[in-house]
């Protein structure tokens, strides 16, 4: 699926979107919290590889661990290779994001739910890629596994004040379904 045509143009005439709150990221026990480094140099969903990081996180704490377990699948190791990780609480105060959650926002640019949540990166690495453009500083969107919501924070465009750390545990097969 291509971009809808004028996307710039199209999110540009929204008016701004803020999101903050307590949200949750997992990482691996090595990377620091809050790094955006492996979504630059590799890409995420939201974030073109190469051009700007981003610092995934996910609303509830379910939708992290099915973020992991579909990050686990997609490298075909299964969970438990990937065991001990972090989970990480982090408190986001309020930052501009193009909500994507927002069923106006996402009819405005004629876009559809299954459209953000499909396989492939493509459309919302374009749509992140104009947002950024923009000047806004993340995008929150309905999470690809289906549970929750994920908040694409865009490194470049926040200082570390805005996202804090409040608390940090073990992502144990304990958290995970039962199949781990």
């Amino acid at each position: 699926m291509a971009a809808p045509p004028d996307l710039i143009g199209s999110i540009d005439s929204l008016d701004p979107a803020f999101w903050s709150g307590v949200a949750y990221r997992h990482t691996a026990r090595t990377v620091p919290p809050l790094s955006a480094a492996g979504a630059k140099a590799f890409g995420g969903r939201w974030n073109p590889r190469d051009l700007f990081g981003a610092v995934y996180l996910a609303v509830p704490v379910e939708a992290a661990v099915e973020e992991f377990r579909r990050m686990a699948e997609g490298q075909a190791r299964g969970a438990a290779s990937f065991l001990p990780r972090d989970l990480h609480t982090v408190r986001v105060q309020p930052i501009q994001v193009l909500d994507l959650t927002n069923p106006t926002t996402v009819a405005s640019l004629g876009l559809t739910y299954e459209e953000l949540t499909m396989e492939g990166r493509s459309l919302c690495q374009e749509i992140a890629q104009a947002a950024h453009f923009l000047g806004y500083q993340g995008i929150i969107a309905p999470s690809a596994t289906g549970t929750g919501d994920v908040i694409a924070v865009f490194d470049d465009r926040i200082s570390l004040m805005e996202l804090e750390v409040i608390e940090t545990n073990e992502l144990s097969s304990m958290l995970l379904p039962e199949e781990f």
